[in-house]
């Protein structure tokens, strides 16, 4: 799990929420309940917040670009690019194999593993 979480976070960032966002001094309290609600929608992803915020109705461009600078450079944002889900299972599988486990084993083990993370990622019928 280790393997996946380490492949699966390179270019993602960390998600960024309503204290970060007041921790930034870039929103200001006349847009953090909107800004904050934004972050809600996108699930706290960095990127989609910035995108978002031109959509906000007089929020600046320099407080977005304030605000960007803050997620750069306390980690939020991750300016590698993701990696593809290939790249991921071959990170999980090769770490199997580093543990022990044959190569056909172990690119088993690692779809089974990829499956579960999926299937318990993707939202259940019944929360619609």
């Amino acid at each position: 799990m280790e393997a996946f979480v380490e492949a699966y976070t390179v270019g993602r960032g960390k998600a960024v929420d309503r204290d970060v966002l007041e921790a930034s001094g870039a929103v200001s309290d006349k847009f953090i309940e909107e800004v904050s609600a934004l972050a809600d929608r996108v699930d706290g992803d960095p990127e989609e917040l910035l995108d978002g915020l031109p959509d906000i109705n007089y929020f600046r461009d320099d407080n977005i670009d304030e605000l960007r600078d803050y997620l750069r450079d306390e980690g939020y944002l991750d300016p590698r690019p993701k990696r593809p889900d290939e790249q991921i299972r071959s990170a999980v599988v090769d770490t199997y194999c580093q543990h022990g486990l044959e190569p056909t084993t172990a690119a088993t083990a690692a779809d089974r593993l990829l499956t579960r993370v999926s299937a318990e990622s993707e939202p259940s019928e019944t929360s619609a």
